[in-house]
């Protein structure tokens, strides 16, 4: 059995997980010290503590009075073997994450007006890109938004134990693969997405989210699928346990 977290080692693996999967870029600032407390239901002593230790790891760069910042160095993005090895838990993060996404997003959407969302403009402008990394972030970062937007922390959390074991930012940002594939599913271009998180009648949204998630998961199949022709040896599975513990390090009432 496992020993049970401390506050600390919680908010310090979450935040080092989120850095070195990508999720904070290289250049992004933190949430404020106030807000990582409030995020994480944790003191500032707590908060500091995990700073510091960042710092010392330079993962992030901390100035006098400055938000701190993602620094560059010791980030190392995945490379297409080791995701392959990991195809079978990976494509059963996505199959989950579509059939729970469209039931918590569709709920959570109705609890406030989508233009008032931090993320929405920022959304709005990015989806006029098209297809593009600068878009997925942006999007993905309004779909934290919507879910922070029903008040339940727990699904917020779980979205980032999907994104982190998901390996969004490889498949969204980074795969050449994937994003060949994505321009073949009319429902993933950035407008149509966010016309979907924008609609108004629950019902319609659900069904369209539905599809959206449907087609994610086709998709990292595909991927996977021409990865394997490019692989001459077929990969031993490297098992990769969903950890998501809506305990660690808080309270939820």
């Amino acid at each position: 059995m496992k020993p049970p977290k401390t506050r600390f080692s919680y908010v310090y693996e979450d935040l080092k997980r989120r850095i070195v999967s990508g999720q904070l870029q290289p250049g992004s600032k933190l949430p404020s010290s106030r807000n990582l407390c409030k995020e994480y239901n944790v003191g500032i002593a707590t908060i500091k503590r995990v700073l510091d230790t960042l710092k010392s790891e330079r993962l992030i760069d901390i100035q006098m009075r400055q938000t701190p910042v993602v620094l560059s160095q010791n980030l190392k993005s995945p490379d297409g073997f080791t995701i392959f090895e990991q195809r079978d838990s990976i494509l059963q993060v996505y199959e989950t994450y579509g059939r729970l996404l469209p039931y918590l997003l569709v709920s959570a959407a109705h609890s406030r007006p989508m233009d008032t969302m931090p993320h929405y403009r920022q959304a709005q402008k990015a989806a006029q890109q098209g297809i593009t990394p600068e878009s997925w972030k942006a999007l993905i970062a309004l779909t934290r938004d919507i879910l922070s937007a029903s008040h339940n922390p727990l699904l917020c959390d779980l979205h980032t134990a999907f994104e982190l074991q998901g390996n969004f930012s490889y498949f969204l940002e980074i795969c050449a693969l994937s994003l060949d594939i994505m321009p073949q599913k009319p429902s993933f271009e950035p407008k149509a997405i966010m016309e979907v998180l924008s609609e108004s009648n629950p019902v319609e949204q659900y069904y369209h989210l539905q599809a959206l998630y449907q087609d994610m998961y086709d998709i990292i199949l595909e991927t996977f699928t021409q990865m394997s022709d490019s692989i001459p040896q077929f990969s031993p599975q490297v098992p990769a346990t969903f950890e998501w513990n809506p305990l660690r390090g808080k309270d939820y009432y």
